[in-house]
């Protein structure tokens, strides 16, 4: 009896998609972008975060989830291509841009003399310079990203990693690619 009466209330729930109001943007217009990029211009970390943000449009986990080895090969050169875990443990490939090649030599460098000498690189995450043996959290990551912001005084949209997707969407489709090459990419 409980079921047929949940059945009958849900026959009465209206399923409709809610419409988004188009006046709330959920992507970075290029002023914006470039402004980003001109604050963290001396932080090669933050550069190397954004760099793969625009041009690889990767999710929060994956971006956390990122270790050593998943950018660089065993001799510490960028790989041309990566294969990094996604959501539901999916695999996502990407090419490696000379851009996001020149972001990931100039942090490497960097994080390699931060790093003790002892550790097993395989099993650093790159993101996480205070702890690397543990992924960065979305929490630390959403930080980062509304300081630079603030800092971009970017401020008629909301900061945060997954809007760098739209971005990239937005883009790809404004380049003429269609749906379906923008939805195999992405």
């Amino acid at each position: 009896t409980k079921m047929l009466v949940a059945s009958k209330l849900l026959k009465r729930v209206n399923n409709e998609r809610v419409v988004p109001d188009c006046q709330k943007r959920r992507y970075y217009e290029d002023s914006e972008m470039a402004a980003m990029f001109e604050c963290c211009v001396d932080d090669a970390k933050m550069t190397l975060l954004l760099v793969i943000l625009k041009e690889v449009g990767l999710r929060n986990g994956a971006l956390n989830l990122l270790q050593y080895f998943s950018l660089v090969d065993e001799t510490h050169e960028p790989r041309h291509s990566c294969n990094v875990r996604e959501k539901a443990g999916s695999r996502r490939v990407f090419i490696v841009s000379d851009n996001l090649k020149a972001a990931i030599r100039r942090y490497y460098e960097q994080l390699r003399v931060r790093l003790p000498a002892d550790i097993d690189l395989a099993r650093v995450y790159i993101f996480n310079e205070v702890d690397p043996s543990q992924p960065l959290s979305n929490q630390t990551l959403r930080s980062w990203l509304s300081n630079l912001a603030a800092a971009a005084n970017v401020t008629e949209v909301h900061v945060h990693p997954h809007a760098f997707r739209h971005t990239l969407v937005c883009n790809l489709m404004g380049a003429g690619n269609s749906l379906e090459a923008v939805s195999k990419y992405m």
